[in-house]
């Protein structure tokens, strides 16, 4: 196999394990702060699937636009841009989380101001 295939494979699993790994986490513990932000704990736990499951696309997603990102020429080119890879899907995901965080905490205390 050359280095860029190897490259792309352990990219993709890298992605597909931050994803396994994050995602139950996020999901277990929004599940208390959708709780304060939606009145009904069957809204909050749907809007938390509904997450988890947008969280799972834009993962893949951006995992699969990067995974075309540098093309490593040899061993020492394929772990730097590896590491690349994986630092700016961590970027892009940490930044939509935080993004997240300020539309709920919006959300959160447009409901409490109501009543």
């Amino acid at each position: 196999m050359t280095s860029v295939l190897i490259s792309a494979v352990v990219y993709i699993g890298v992605a597909v394990v931050l994803l396994v790994f994050l995602g139950p986490l996020m999901r277990e513990s929004g599940q208390i702060y959708l709780e304060d932000v939606f009145p009904d704990e069957k809204q909050a736990a749907t809007v938390n699937n509904m997450l988890l499951i947008a969280f799972a696309l834009f993962t893949l997603a951006m995992a699969s636009l990067l995974v075309g990102l540098g093309i490593p020429s040899g061993g020492e080119a394929a772990v730097r841009v590896l590491v690349s890879r994986v630092a700016l899907l961590l970027l892009i995901v940490g930044v939509s989380h935080l993004v997240n965080l300020a539309i709920f905490g919006t959300l959160r205390r447009r409901f409490h101001a109501e009543a």
